[in-house]
């Protein structure tokens, strides 16, 4: 018997709503997260219809393989964009490493290619797809350029690759980069993010994000 569970942002486990539904909730609002803790403290389960800030996760195998996204993203060097879809079923599949990001125009640009679908199958037998941001800075002589999973390409990007299925998850830095100051001997003070997932629906619209630590606790 597997319940529905809530967990906070962080990835801290909260309660149960006694379903055996394997599903998994993380509650952003903090009073409500707070709320579901005490009751399950007190042997009780939280009903998700009494939480209205209860937001659904995917599977545990589209945040297992979001982390793995991110953990090729690393190992390619952290600059070309990784890939993957997970079925409904399941089912994993990558896609080829994109390659090294080119500057054009003041703009940084890593492009990346889903893998094709098996045959006999539809972006309907998808359940999500996922791909990387560089998770690294690129620098141009005194000029810095850094993604984030929060910032979606536009149409004949990810905006036009999102439309194809209902959750879409691009994986990276969270946040966008910050000033960039420069050493007297010309080194680049860069701020660190946190690496993590930001979830999209098929209309590009944010529906949550979550370090990359929220993740593996929340799948532990």
């Amino acid at each position: 018997m597997v319940p529905g569970d809530f967990y906070d942002q962080q990835g801290n486990h909260l309660g149960t709503d006694g379903v055996d539904d394997k599903k998994k909730y993380v509650v952003t609002n903090k009073d409500q997260a707070k709320a579901v803790e005490r009751t399950n403290k007190a042997g009780g389960t939280t009903q998700v219809k009494d939480v209205n800030s209860a937001v659904e996760l995917p599977s545990d195998a589209v945040l297992k393989e979001s982390l793995s996204v991110i953990k090729r993203t690393e190992d390619n060097g952290g600059l070309k964009e990784e890939s993957s879809i997970v079925t409904k079923t399941g089912f994993v599949q990558n896609g080829p490493e994109g390659p090294l990001p080119t500057i054009e125009g003041g703009v940084s640009t890593a492009p990346d290619k889903l893998p094709e679908l098996l045959p006999g199958t539809t972006t309907n037998d998808v359940e999500a797809s996922i791909h990387s941001h560089p998770i690294k800075v690129q620098v141009d002589g005194d000029k810095v350029y850094g993604q984030s999973a929060d910032l979606p390409s536009g149409e004949g990007g990810d905006k036009t690759t999102f439309k194809q299925y209902n959750r879409n998850i691009i994986v990276g830095p969270l946040g966008q980069l910050s000033s960039v100051t420069k050493n007297a001997d010309g080194t680049l003070n860069i701020l660190n993010r946190p690496i993590g997932i930001a979830i999209y629906d098929r209309n590009t619209n944010p529906i949550i994000d979550l370090t990359k630590k929220a993740v593996e606790k929340i799948v532990r």
